[in-house]
């Protein structure tokens, strides 16, 4: 997969999860991205390498993925 492509799904990911207001599963991005699982993850390594996105883990319940929100005081 070339930059380009990798950078491409980023976006497409970013903003699923932009427009979600909430935590998104893998599950969840997979059904409103079209995206597989393989190009998803790596969306995701890139945008929390970033800094754009969290990445919690819920015992029992498996991963979910935030926009990153700086808060400033």
């Amino acid at each position: 997969m070339d930059h380009s492509k990798i950078v491409s799904n980023a976006n497409i990911v970013w903003l699923t999860l932009y427009s979600a207001h909430d935590k998104v599963s893998l599950d969840d991005l997979q059904a409103k991205t079209s995206l597989s699982a393989p190009d998803i993850l790596i969306a995701i390594g890139w945008l929390a390498c970033e800094g754009q996105i969290v990445i919690n883990q819920e015992e029992g319940r498996g991963m979910y993925f935030t926009i990153h929100h700086e808060t400033f005081y």
